[in-house]
């Protein structure tokens, strides 16, 4: 797949080239999997529950590859939302 007329591979790669960081395959994957621990600020979900209390409808998304952002939306403090 591509988006933007870039292969998945250079956009993962971007930042590291741009910064002239030494990505390997390893450290490109351990970062992919750093970034799927990641949580949200504290207040996000009292936030997100409080918009919805008021009747605002939620919905997520995100510009994330499937993977990542099921696993972001699964995040328990939200899955209750």
């Amino acid at each position: 797949m591509q988006i933007s007329g870039r292969p998945r591979k250079t956009r993962y790669c971007f930042a590291a080239t741009l910064l002239k960081l030494d990505l390997t395959p390893d450290k490109r994957k351990q970062l992919m999997e750093a970034y799927l621990g990641l949580q949200a600020w504290p207040e996000v979900p009292q936030a997100l529950q409080a918009l919805k209390s008021a009747g605002i409808r939620l919905a997520f998304l995100s510009n994330a590859t499937r993977r990542y952002s099921t696993r972001a939306s699964r995040t328990p403090s939200w899955r209750d939302l």
